[in-house]
């Protein structure tokens, strides 16, 4: 019996996939710093700076206060 018979086909589901080429697109706009400093790397680490500050403040928000 085939895999696609067996009901173990390939399921691709959108929200997924936004989310992986996102992830995939912020890797690569980290990795460029090896070439040189550009302004996708300095964006991509403000992003990540922000989204890890908002994290720990709402993590504050719902567990201290």
């Amino acid at each position: 019996m085939a895999a696609a018979e067996a009901g173990w086909g390939v399921s691709l589901h959108v929200t997924h996939d936004v989310g992986i080429w996102v992830g995939a697109l912020l890797t690569l706009c980290i990795f460029s710093f090896l070439y040189k400093d550009n302004p996708l790397y300095k964006f991509a680490e403000r992003l990540f700076v922000g989204v890890t500050a908002g994290n720990y403040s709402a993590l504050y928000l719902w567990t201290i206060i």
